[in-house]
């Protein structure tokens, strides 16, 4: 449950022990209604939001940061939308590298990226290679993702290694996520009010703490950011011990 705190003092921010915060981005088309403007409005400015958001993680000294781009469930959606979806999500993601790419930060993507066409598929794979030799932040973008689905990815990929069933525990299952190598969660926030995960992270984020916040995410600002990581930083982890 989200609660009202103040932004974060410099003291702090020294305090805070948060590798990974992972965001979904909920809100965009409620935030376009509500403002009475097209649903494409919502979407070019919620995408405007991830930008500080990275920037401020990287201020927090955080590992990773991951945003829910564009569920499995997104993809069936009328057929224009999802057109309007993609054109949306190529050109900020051209404009977020673009901004970015003086920064030392390093992107991947989440989701069976195969479901998008051969282009897109080989812009992905050109900006994980160009990126993938930076030390900073990790920037996780899911794309036609599912958590059940990445678990399904994962066990299909374990059956092709030959692997023989006394031999698959945790530990493999984790390595043939596609967060492999990276911490889970410590944080998962949703915007927009709605308080699920919608199939986000399913294995991941067995032990985040989740915080909700009311704003949709256009309106999602760093201000709104600092509340969450205040939240987090008063919450007791015992990770079920």
């Amino acid at each position: 449950m989200s609660v009202e705190r103040e932004s974060l003092s410099p003291e702090r921010e020294k305090q805070i022990d948060l590798r990974h915060v992972a965001l979904v981005m909920d809100g965009n088309r409620r935030w376009a209604k509500l403002h009475g403007k097209p649903t494409l409005e919502g979407h070019e400015e919620g995408r405007k939001r991830m930008e500080p958001i990275v920037k401020r993680a990287t201020e927090l000294g955080m590992d990773v940061v991951t945003f829910y781009t564009l569920s499995l469930e997104n993809l069936e959606r009328p057929e224009e939308e999802v057109k309007e979806l993609l054109r949306v999500l190529k050109d900020g993601f051209t404009s977020l590298m673009e901004r970015l790419k003086e920064e030392n930060v390093r992107f991947h993507f989440l989701g069976d990226i195969s479901r998008f066409s051969d282009n897109l598929q080989d812009n992905f794979r050109q900006v994980e290679a160009v990126s993938k030799e930076k030390t900073g932040i990790t920037v996780n973008l899911a794309l036609a993702y599912g958590g059940r689905d990445e678990i399904v990815r994962a066990f299909k990929q374990i059956v092709r290694m030959g692997i023989s069933e006394e031999n698959i525990n945790e530990e493999l299952i984790r390595e043939n996520l596609d967060t492999a190598g990276q911490p889970d969660p410590d944080l998962v926030i949703r915007t927009g009010k709605r308080t699920r995960l919608s199939g986000y992270l399913t294995w991941q984020t067995v032990y985040s703490e989740i915080y909700f916040s009311n704003a949709l995410w256009p309106d999602f600002t760093v201000e709104e950011f600092d509340k969450a990581i205040s939240w987090y930083k008063e919450q007791v982890r015992t990770f079920g011990h």
